[in-house]
């Protein structure tokens, strides 16, 4: 079969430690979370003025 040929890429082709990894994904939603209440607080200030 054309399988036999076909070789899985390698799991740890970027070598990242886990607590970095956690570090990373944490900030990404300490961001978007700070990204959502900041434009909802600038949305109201716009109504306001």
């Amino acid at each position: 079969p054309l399988y036999k040929d076909y070789k899985p890429p390698p799991k740890d082709l970027i070598q990242i430690p886990k607590p970095i990894l956690y570090l990373i994904m944490a900030a990404l939603v300490v961001v978007a979370v700070a990204y959502a209440i900041v434009g909802h607080l600038i949305k109201d200030l716009m109504l306001d003025i």
